[in-house]
């Protein structure tokens, strides 16, 4: 029985900017690569194109209107591998919008190959190369019917890139991304003092900023808002200063960030999760190979739930707690993500072991329960308070 094609799913909003788009792929078991789309200040940017067809091209060209852009608008196509389900019409949009495409140097050696050969099609392809697919066991009946005349495919010849990432271009744009690190986290440090010149929230707009605006605009205002920021002078009552770790708060989520500090009155002051702080806390190694700084970068840093050891992860979260001098944490975990759900006993008694009160609060991305949630996080910090006086 003949494998079933995937269903093609719909465009997706993945939030900050991010799109995945589907593009089928025909006649294939995979059924569809995901084109990703960024949005840029100079336009869209897509990982990778899709394979070349006239279907695929309506796919790809309806998706990326369903983003609100047109292929027109492309400002660039990144070709992340040399294979034809990603690489097969970035020459098309660049025909439709003048975008570049890059790729690696080592991809590009192999397209520059690949328009020299003599393979011009699939007949040549198994007269050539069939001892290749004879060896990995194609049946002699499947390797006749793509040397059959009636089924040949003529390759065209791919495009090559107009833009090679190159690792000088790739290291700058390292030692760029490591300063404004290095801002986010002096903007984040000014909320150790005893009355923080900003919110949680106004830190979370810094790091929603960082993926959203240029690195070279975003390192400019970021050096502004923190120097505007270090002359507020730090006096006033000291506000409760919580921690708030666990899972995502994701864009257009906030609302235990916001009953805490709008309806409660309290501070968040430091995040561990992938949209607070933790993210910046580390810098990219500048020294050596970029490729394989960028790779270790992405692997070994942030530790992140999928990809880090529990201890690790518990480490960290009360080292953020230490440093900032919370006075209690908010353990916060969507009810269908196990990554946090799972393990929230550990981070409990290391924090507990710490003296620092823990509430942890399950939610989900309903409204139904914000109510409820109101009432533990006022009965939380009304016992606090007590604790205080006592």
């Amino acid at each position: 029985m003949a494998p079933k094609t995937p269903v093609k799913p719909p465009v997706e909003d993945l939030g900050s900017g991010l799109w995945s788009v589907p593009v089928p792929i025909p006649d294939n078991p995979l059924g569809y690569t995901l084109v990703y789309l960024l949005e840029t200040a100079q336009g869209p940017v897509l990982v990778d194109a899709g394979w070349d067809d006239p279907t695929t091209w309506q796919a790809l060209t309806e998706g990326i209107g369903a983003t609100g852009a047109s292929v027109e608008d492309v400002y660039g196509v990144l070709v992340t591998h040399y294979h034809p389900d990603h690489h097969g019409l970035a020459g098309a949009v660049r025909d439709a919008s003048g975008a570049w495409i890059a790729m690696h140097p080592a991809d590009t050696n192999i397209v520059k190959r690949q328009r020299s050969s003599s393979l011009t099609d699939s007949a040549d392809w198994v007269e050539k190369l069939g001892h290749i697919l004879h060896a990995a066991g194609v049946p002699e009946e499947e390797m006749a019917a793509l040397a059959d005349v009636r089924n040949r495919v003529v390759f065209d010849a791919p495009v090559l890139p107009d833009r090679e990432i190159a690792d000088d271009e790739l290291s700058e744009e390292i030692r760029l991304y490591n300063r404004i690190r290095s801002l986010v986290r002096k903007i984040s440090a000014l909320r150790k003092r005893d009355n923080p010149p900003l919110t949680g929230r106004d830190f979370l707009e810094v790091t929603r900023a960082f993926h959203l605006l240029e690195p070279e605009e975003l390192v400019v205002r970021l050096a502004e808002l923190h120097e505007r920021l270090a002359a507020v002078p730090d006096d006033g009552a000291r506000p409760l200063r919580l921690m708030m770790t666990g899972g995502i708060v994701a864009e257009g989520d906030r609302r235990i960030l916001d009953l805490i500090e709008d309806e409660i009155g309290a501070r968040i002051v430091v995040e561990d999760h992938c949209t607070g702080f933790s993210p910046f806390v580390h810098d990219t190694d500048e020294q050596g190979d970029p490729w394989q700084a960028l790779a270790n970068a992405y692997l070994d840093q942030a530790p992140c739930a999928r990809q880090s050891p529990l201890e690790r992860r518990v480490a960290h979260a009360a080292a953020l707690a230490r440093e900032y001098r919370v006075d209690a944490v908010v353990y916060t975990y969507l009810k269908f993500c196990p990554c946090y759900g799972m393990t929230k006993a550990a981070f409990t008694r290391r924090f507990q072991e710490l003296e620092l009160p823990v509430l942890e609060l399950g939610n989900d991305y309903s409204r139904g329960d914000t109510g409820q949630i109101k009432t533990r996080l006022e009965a939380f910090v009304e016992v606090l308070h007590e604790k205080e006086v006592a």
